[in-house]
């Protein structure tokens, strides 16, 4: 009877043990949701020139929601942040202003780190670099999103 007893309680601790080694196999940290989220993002370009022309025409119809898909998606698979900044320019006045810098949005070869990363840049009065616009290819999804501004 001991033996017996002793038995089932190895074999229910061993199915315990097979039970934790499994679900830490199959618990990714939301990696494939993440993964699934960047397929399902296909609003942006087949260039970095056509997501920055996308952004714009989004900002002229004042479609703040619309313009918010052009950016990356944060890590946690939203994209909140940069619909609150839109709002916040929008509020205060500053969408033409917006509009006309990303108009005049030059290619910027410096800094490109690999294939799938592409800049532009905004120049200040005296011809200098006010502002870098980062982009980056979602390699899931095919797409480029705006990864800083």
């Amino acid at each position: 009877m001991k033996r017996a007893l002793g038995i089932i309680v190895i074999l229910i601790i061993a199915f315990l043990l097979v039970m934790v080694v499994a679900n830490r196999k199959h618990d990714d940290g939301g990696e494939t949701v993440l993964k699934n989220q960047l397929k399902a993002d296909t609003y942006g370009g087949q260039n970095p020139a056509e997501t920055l022309k996308l952004l714009v025409e989004a900002l002229k119809d004042e479609d703040l929601e619309l313009a918010s898909k052009y950016f990356a998606l944060n890590d946690d698979g939203s994209r909140e942040e940069w619909l609150r900044l839109l709002e916040e320019v929008q509020e205060r006045g500053g969408l033409a202003d917006l509009i006309n810098k990303l108009d005049q949005a030059q290619p910027y070869v410096k800094d490109i780190s690999h294939k799938n990363d592409f800049k532009f840049f905004i120049a200040d009065e005296k011809g200098g670099v006010e502002t870098v616009i980062n982009l980056e290819k979602n390699s899931f999804s095919g797409v480029w999103k705006i990864e800083s501004l």
